[in-house]
């Protein structure tokens, strides 16, 4: 038996789908979820021209994942644990 991968490009990240990495993320991902190449995002990344953020802790970068759903979201409600905006 053999099981079906969907490539990462298939991938729809929606602002639910970002809310659930966390609070970071890798440079791999939050490329992905701009539409930037891994290595084009680690490049903006070691340049400082990465669209939002990025910490660096020795050889790991980390994405905060609120600028990046400010940046792709700006009229958005604050990010919350309940990703449906409602508390009723």
């Amino acid at each position: 038996m053999s099981t079906t991968r969907i490539p990462r490009k298939a991938l729809v990240w929606t602002r639910e789908r970002v809310l659930s990495l966390g609070s970071t993320t890798t440079v791999e991902t939050a490329g992905a979820v701009l539409g930037i190449g891994r290595t084009l995002a680690y490049q903006l990344a070691a340049n400082g021209n990465f669209p939002v953020t990025v910490f660096r802790a020795g050889h790991l970068y980390r994405v905060p994942v609120g600028p990046l759903v400010a940046l792709l979201w700006p009229d958005a409600t604050p990010a919350s644990n309940d990703v449906n905006g409602g508390g009723e």
